[in-house]
Formats: structure tokens, C-alpha cells, sequence
């Protein structure tokens, strides 16, 4: 926050631009010729804050980050983003502050709101028209990064759909047929039994005869593209379990009757089943899983031993395997095993900039000498095998 005694009332107080000093985003800022557009579901809370006034001007587009699993955009003066698994216009500030201070803070980011001090930024060239849409968020985060087609064209993996198209033509972008390549059965059309009354749209696929959509189906589509986007169905709606689905051409919808209105309705997550057919060079393949292969963890203790009355502190750390870079914002599980057999379990803070985060563990004032204390440390961000390391200290 900034202070000028010789400006109006109204401007006396400012916020510093501090997105302008993020070294990180320095060429990023530089290359930016262009003007930058805000991303359509931050313009609201954009809007709400004062616009320029208070936020500042974009200095990046939005962009996804694989690490934070967040869309993110960085402006003069504050920061936005919305995580993956938040729902559709939820948006929070980054923590321009925290990060300002540095190492001069001891305040932690609130989780997730963390900024990355190495950017893991992937290109979303297909964005301006996924921005046009009623929920941007419904295709779900990029799995790959953009790459070329023989035939010029430009695609991209999503999370529940496949982008492909020129990029800068929004009228050539369209969905690949996902469900289609993956093998699901195309049914033989039928002739309508059922109309809006039934809460159903028929959708004429060969002459008279189609299938039968949901309206709650024919809405999302209607708001996602249209059939431009989703192709003709290619079956009849049917239950699984709790939810019911139907699979169009590009891709396949769910309902979910017992979600809150407005979530009921969600596509189907193909875009990992179509990456195990698609064979794409691994290099392509931008989606950041937390497991043994891709994550490093350590654990520093301050003291060798103890007194009982002694507490013991650590520094756990964990970067990226690749390329050795510090992984902020994620946390650990602790458990600990006494002499006893008894066992405690604790929560770290979150990790910093640096990648690391300290833990204090409390006194054992029954523990007696020459005992020795065990304990695990468990990432829970990991996403496949558990990613744990065990330790111990000697009360002395």
C-alpha cells in the first residue's frame, strides 16, 4: 500500500505495482505488445475491485498453471486465479504480499494462492474461444501443450475434450470426435416418443429419425457451442449408477441430479483415455503428477538428539525431479511413533517460495533417554503412489 499526502482524498492511498516487479515475469511483461484481454471469469471480481484504479492493467494473459493446478492472471497491482477443482467464477487473489516480503515474513500463502517463483506456464491458444463459452472452466485444464498437425492445424489435449483448429481463426476451431476414435458404440437413430413435455429435445440425425437429449443436456450445449461443438449424439441417454450420461461425437455429458444447480452438468473426462491411444510424444504431455518418479523430498533435522524436554524442528523440502526447482504450496502429513508404540499425526504449513517448510515437534517428557523416536513425512498432494519418507531422532 502506497501513501501520497499531495493527491486527492480519493487517490491518496494506492497499491504498489509490485506484478510489474516479479522478476519471473519480466520477459513475459517485455513481449507484450499487444493489449491484453482479462479473462472472462475474472472480469467480475475485476470490475468489483475498481478495474485500473485499483488492480492495474493485465501484464499476462491468463495462463494455466500445471503445478498449482490454477488458471492465473497477473496484473500491475494484484493477482488472480481460480483453481482446477473451484467452482465456475470463484476467484481469489494471488499473494503478492507474501511474496513481496520474502524471507523477512514468516506468514504463510494461503493455500493455493501462492506465486510461483519458476512459472510452469502452458500456451492455451484456443482460450478467445473458450472465454466465449457460459462456463470456461467445464473443458477442464490442458493435459498437453499446443502442438502442430501435418495439415498446419493446431491442437491441444484437454482434460474432457480435444481442441483442434487455427488457432487465430476462431471459426475453424472445433472438437475432435473423442468418442468416436475411443471406440464407443454409434447406435442406429430412432424414431421421437418423447418431447419438451418429458423435459427432452429430439435431435434429427437421419432424417425423422434421431435420439432423445435431456433438456438439462440440450442447455449445456446450446451454451458450450452448440452442435457445431458437440456433434450429432451418437446414442440414447442411459444410467450408470448414480448419473446419468450420453455421448455425442466430440464428447460425452453427465448429469449428476444430487450436485448443487449448476454443477449437475459435466463433461466426461476423455482427454486422459484419448492420450493412451493418441501415442503423442512425451514431451507433449504437460499434466504435472506429485509421485516418487517426478517429486524429491528431504528432511533436514536441526539436532541429532534431544532432551526430553528438548523440541526437536525440521525443515522438509521437495522439488521437481527434472529440472530441480523448489515445488511451493504443497503439504505434509506427520505421524509419529513414540517409544510406546503410541502413535501422533500433525500438519505442516505449507511450503514456501523455497520449497520448504519448518515443524517444531512438542516435548516428550515421559520419553526416557537413550530412546528413540520414529516418524513419517507424507506428501498429500500426491497424486498416484504414496510419496513418504521415514526418519527418526535419538532422546538423549
Amino acid at each position: 500500500m502506497c501513501f501520497n499526502s499531495l493527491a486527492k482524498s480519493t487517490e491518496r492511498y494506492t497499491l504498489f505495482p509490485i506484478g510489474t516487479n516479479l522478476s519471473q515475469l519480466t520477459n513475459e511483461i517485455s513481449q507484450n505488445k499487444e493489449p491484453i484481454s482479462i479473462y472472462k471469469e475474472f472480469l467480475p471480481l475485476y470490475e468489483a475491485l475498481k478495474a485500473e484504479q485499483n488492480v492495474g492493467k493485465p501484464i499476462t494473459d491468463v495462463r494455466f498453471n500445471p503445478l498449482d493446478q490454477r488458471l492465473e492472471q497477473y496484473f500491475e497491482n494484484l493477482g488472480f486465479y481460480r483453481r482446477v477443482d473451484d467452482p465456475s467464477g470463484e476467484v481469489h487473489l494471488l499473494s503478492y504480499g507474501v511474496f513481496a516480503c520474502g524471507e523477512n515474513c514468516t506468514y504463510p500463502a494461503s493455500r493455493g494462492s501462492a506465486v510461483s517463483n519458476q512459472p510452469f506456464k502452458v500456451d492455451m491458444p484456443f482460450l478467445p474461444t473458450i472465454a466465449k463459452m457460459d462456463n470456461p472452466a467445464a473443458f477442464g485444464e490442458p493435459l498437453t501443450i499446443p502442438f502442430q498437425l501435418e495439415n498446419g492445424q493446431i491442437q491441444q489435449v484437454y482434460e474432457n475434450v480435444v481442441f483442434i483448429g487455427n488457432s487465430t481463426t476462431i471459426e475453424t476451431v472445433r472438437l475432435l470426435d473423442v468418442p468416436v476414435r475411443l471406440g464407443y458404440l454409434v447406435a442406429e437413430p430412432v424414431q421421437q416418443y418423447m418431447t419438451t413435455t418429458d423435459g427432452i429435445v429430439f435431435y434429427n440425425v437421419n432424417g425423422a429419425n434421431g435420439f432423445h437429449v435431456p433438456i438439462v443436456f440440450d442447455n449445456f450445449i446450446i451454451g458450450h457451442g452448440g452442435r457445431e461443438f458437440s456433434g450429432n449424439p451418437i446414442g440414447e441417454y442411459f444410467q450408470i449408477g448414480e448419473f446419468i450420461r450420453q455421448c455425442f461425437e466430440n464428447y460425452c455429458l453427465d448429469y449428476y441430479p444430487n450436485e448443487i444447480e449448476g454443477q449437475r452438468v459435466k463433461l466426461a473426462p476423455l482427454g486422459e483415455d484419448y492420450l493412451r491411444i493418441a501415442n503423442l510424444p512425451q514431451e507433449y504431455i504437460i499434466q504435472f503428477k506429485f509421485s516418487p518418479e517426478t517429486v524429491a523430498l528431504n528432511i533436514s533435522q536441526k539436532y541429532p538428539y534431544v532432551n526430553a524436554d528438548q523440541p526437536q524442528e525440521i525443515i522438509l523440502s521437495a522439488k521437481r525431479i527434472q529440472d530441480n526447482q523448489p515445488i511451493p504450496d504443497v503439504d505434509f502429513t506427520i505421524k509419529l511413533t513414540l517409544p510406546d508404540g503410541s502413535q501422533q499425526e500433525y500438519y505442516s504449513q505449507p511450503t514456501d517460495l523455497k520449497g520448504e517448510s519448518k515443524f517444531s515437534f512438542p516435548t516428550y517428557a515421559t520419553v526416557k533417554r537413550g530412546r528413540i523416536i520414529a516418524y513419517q513425512v507424507c506428501l498429500n498432494q500426491a497424486t498416484e503412489d504414496a510419496l513418504c519418507l521415514n526418519n527418526r531422532y535419538l532422546i538423549w
